[in-house]
């Protein structure tokens, strides 16, 4: 019993794949409908760098004109950050996020070209 609790320990102190030595990359993410104003506020709230392109269109009424911003792409905001466990949960926890956009939800890096 002894040695399988010396082999845990040495397995701890193994640098953990996604530390803060990997470099941030750009990552879309799934949000409810409408919701991309207030999930790309709250993320930068919390202190990330988002990306969130607008256009700006005329809506018409029986009365009256409005120019409002509306989100490029329809439901999805984008994000930089370090692809760590722990920043990857405090996005999830935003209000409105649905998931990372790509393989099993684990999120596909965007180049920044």
């Amino acid at each position: 019993m002894s040695d399988t609790h010396v082999h845990l320990q040495s397995r701890l102190a193994v640098p953990l794949i996604g530390s803060e030595l990997e470099e941030p990359n750009w990552f879309a993410i799934h949000t409810m409908a409408r919701h991309e104003k207030r999930v790309d506020s709250q993320l930068k709230d919390k202190r990330a760098t988002t990306f969130l392109p607008l256009l700006q269109q005329v809506h018409r009424w029986s009365d009256r004109r409005t120019t409002v911003q509306v989100p490029l792409f329809s439901c999805y905001v984008f994000v930089r950050i370090v692809p760590t466990v722990e920043k990857r949960i405090r996005i999830l926890q935003t209000p409105g996020v649905l998931g990372f956009v790509g393989s099993e939800r684990q999120g596909t890096p965007i180049p920044d070209e």
